[in-house]
């Protein structure tokens, strides 16, 4: 959101380019795991991602929706917002 707001991105198209800065092509310049294929995850990969509830990828960067599902090392973290019990 920040870089979307700092760089002056207005439209869908823009702010998907920010979402994919924070997402796959950061972990493409950190050289991680599967990053390179830009399909998201494979087996054998370092599961840690989240999902949200969104249409459109501009929603996922305006909205500050609730992460519903936060996967670290591929043990669930947290569900809805809040922390998942051990």
């Amino acid at each position: 959101m920040l870089l979307g707001w700092r760089c002056g991105f207005r439209n869908d198209e823009d702010l998907a380019i920010a979402l994919e800065c924070a997402s796959a092509a950061g972990a493409r310049a950190l050289g991680l795991s599967g990053a390179e294929s830009g399909r998201g995850l494979s087996p054998g990969d370092c599961a840690d991602f989240f999902t949200l509830r969104v249409e459109t990828p501009a929603e996922a960067v305006v909205s500050h929706p609730v992460r519903e599902l936060v996967v670290k090392g591929g043990r669930v973290v947290a569900r809805n917002g809040a922390l998942a019990s051990r």
